[in-house]
């Protein structure tokens, strides 16, 4: 009987006293009698595989007894002839301190005992490893046969049981439960009638042939981090944690050198033809280049030397574009492509400090073009058709790099395999496993609506699960999306290169991993004077204006706003205000009320406080001066209908 208590081995008592662990206070020299040569006195090789461990009871005290622990009873041959071994008992030896005399045991060997609890089920939490029951799992070792395998316990529910590229059985889901079947090593001490040591051997309680089935019942830890609706995960912390400092952080995905989602509870089952619509969060890398050709001969002259460009090494950046563009995508003239690539602190992949400690308030700006920044980079000067096209495929690649023919499939692979002997082609369609640094997780943007079922979720998180990365260890990590908790963030100050462009951009930092195009953004902003003044809506009219959306889109993707030239927005010190609402809800707004009737999800104040110089080349950078960012809860006010 193999289970996580003491008494796995009952003494057969024989008028002596059960000893359900030896105490090394009392006993020492606790051995399991073995003699495994029939031609030798007291024969009794161990077909038991049986072993003195520490006691599981005691495993974590500091100086813990010692107990007796049997695999099997099904190999001992009893019959009476020349093949005889030993019938199914075990024999422990020790020594008795207090009486100073050598003892032995013996012990009957049960396989489960309903009376008390002992039957093959446990329980176990999501994001552990499947381990074989105490000491199974100290026989097995730290490398566990192939032949190991589960199942799902609700194999039309829900998935639980995976299996790293090492081979090593997790946990990956709660609420539900997995089977295991275990096989493990011959230990020398060990004996089998056709096996050698180091050969493998199932664990089974029954025929000997078929492996025992343990049940394990799984259930989500207590304490997981939380991820906020719209947050964006790069370094480790989140929002949540800031808020509550004695809850569990998030992971620092950034730094991972793979990652990869393995679980989402809204698709329980991992139902491939349900990744592009029904998920809670994608991770895949938002930092690395992407390109396509486009000869130089193809390049329009107004985005050539002696055309509005800067020349940065091996670069052509396009003078044109706002900050946030600019420092993304370039003309790579000694390979003749467009490049678009990601920022995260205004550091691209291959930093030395990208994964240092971020500063109080920073942005992804990640590799992916959104239907905006396509439209900006199209309203450049002298553009051809050339040009154009490039764009296009480069904002197609952007958001859909393995060609799904789909909007956004970000997070998303598909592999094809061919068949050697009939050329059939299968395709596999996967949650990609991103090689980092650089690696981001993001919030699905549809999630955040009033009129979505869903209230909160768990994902899980594969650390390091790629088979290229060796032996680095492979982790889990479990986090939970609440709709309740709506992230705030910060307002970025996105700085151009050259202070003399008279160009500052601000963007949000959360952006829905560049698919925030079912979103409406409004930013508002009035002078600072020196008085307190209410949100728009319940101050005086004129007091807060709406900054123009001027793509006639009403806001409608516009996570971002940049300011150019000398007006007085960029002349005096101002105080912005940003609010996301939905597409979807009724678009029903009251007059000067930011986002009324359209399910305001965030707010963020801040006041930017521009200095143009115009001498000198030190300091020339414009100053940002945060001074509050709060959630504001706006008052239900009548509504009147507008057009979105």
């Amino acid at each position: 009987m193999l289970l996580p208590a003491d008494s796995v081995l009952k003494v057969k008592t024989r008028g002596v006293e059960i000893r359900p662990f030896f105490s090394p206070d009392r006993y020492e020299n606790v051995l399991l009698y073995n003699q495994p040569d029939p031609e030798k006195p007291g024969y009794n090789p161990n077909e038991e595989h049986a072993g003195i461990y520490t006691s599981f009871k005691y495993l974590t005290a500091p100086n813990p007894p010692s107990a007796a622990f049997a695999l099997r009873n099904n190999l001992n041959i009893t019959t009476q002839d020349e093949n005889f071994t030993s019938m199914p008992f075990v024999l422990v030896q020790y020594t008795d301190k207090r009486i100073q005399k050598t003892k032995m045991s013996l012990y009957k060997i049960d396989i489960q005992d309903h009376s008390v609890g002992y039957t093959f089920q446990y329980p176990m939490k999501a994001g552990e490893p499947v381990f074989g029951p105490y000491p199974l799992n100290e026989v097995i070792g730290a490398n566990p046969p192939p032949e190991i395998y589960g199942e799902n316990g609700e194999p039309d529910t829900q998935i639980t049981y995976w299996e790293d590229h090492k081979g090593s059985p997790w946990c990956i889901s709660g609420g539900t439960y997995l089977f295991a079947y275990f096989y493990y090593p011959l230990d020398p001490s060990f004996w089998h009638p056709k096996k050698k040591a180091g050969e493998t051997i199932c664990f089974s309680m029954t025929d000997g042939i078929s492996p025992q089935q343990v049940r394990y019942d799984t259930e989500w830890p207590e304490k997981i981090p939380v991820l906020k609706i719209g947050e964006t995960l790069t370094f480790s912390g989140g929002e949540y944690r800031a808020d509550h400092p004695t809850e569990p952080g998030l992971p620092g995905v950034i730094s991972w050198a793979a990652g990869q989602v393995l679980f989402d509870s809204l698709n329980p089952l991992m139902d491939a033809s349900l990744f592009f619509t029904m998920y809670q969060v994608r991770l895949a890398q938002m930092l690395e280049k992407i390109s396509v050709d486009l000869k130089i001969s193809y390049l329009p002259n107004s985005l050539k030397p002696g055309g509005n460009i800067t020349v940065s090494g091996d670069k052509w950046l396009f003078n044109e574009l706002n900050a946030g563009l600019k420092s993304r995508l370039y003309y790579d003239y000694i390979m003749n492509k467009l490049c678009f690539q990601g920022l995260l602190n205004d550091k691209s992949l291959g930093d030395s400090s990208l994964t240092e400690a971020p500063p109080s308030i920073y942005v992804l700006q990640p590799n992916i073009l959104t239907s905006r920044e396509k439209d900006d980079i199209m309203s450049l000067s002298g553009i051809n058709n050339a040009f154009r096209q490039s764009i296009e495929s480069l904002y197609s690649l952007s958001r859909d790099p393995d060609d799904f023919n789909k909007n956004y499939t970000v997070g998303i692979s598909k592999t094809q395999t061919v068949n050697s002997e009939t050329g059939d082609i299968t395709e596999t369609i996967s949650q990609i496993s991103a090689p980092g640094p650089g690696l981001a997780v993001v919030c699905n943007p549809y999630l955040v609506g009033p009129t979505h079922p869903y209230s909160q979720g768990y994902v899980v998180l594969a650390e390091n699960n790629l088979s290229s990365l060796g032996d680095l260890p492979v982790a889990l990590h479990i986090i939970k999306i609440d709709k309740d908790e709506t992230y705030r963030g910060s307002i970025k100050v996105i700085d151009s290169d050259n202070v003399f462009d008279e160009k500052i951009t601000l963007r949000h930092t959360a952006d829905f991993g560049a698919n925030p195009d079912d979103l409406i953004f409004e930013w508002w902003y009035r002078e600072e004077d020196g008085v307190d003044q209410l949100p728009p809506g319940l101050s005086e009219s004129g007091v807060w204006s709406l900054f123009p959306d001027n793509s006639g889109n009403n806001g409608l993707g516009m996570n971002e706003i940049c300011m150019a030239g000398t007006g007085k927005i960029l002349l005096v010190d101002n105080y912005f205000l940003y609010a996301i609402a939905i597409k979807a809800v009724p678009t029903y707004r009251n007059p000067g009320l930011p986002g009324q009737g359209l399910q305001i999800i965030i707010h963020t104040w801040m006041c930017i406080k521009p200095n143009w110089p115009m001498v000198g080349l030190s300091g020339l950078l414009p100053g940002l001066i945060l001074l509050k960012h709060a959630l504001l809860i706006f008052p239900v006010m009548p509504l009147q209908p507008i057009s979105v």
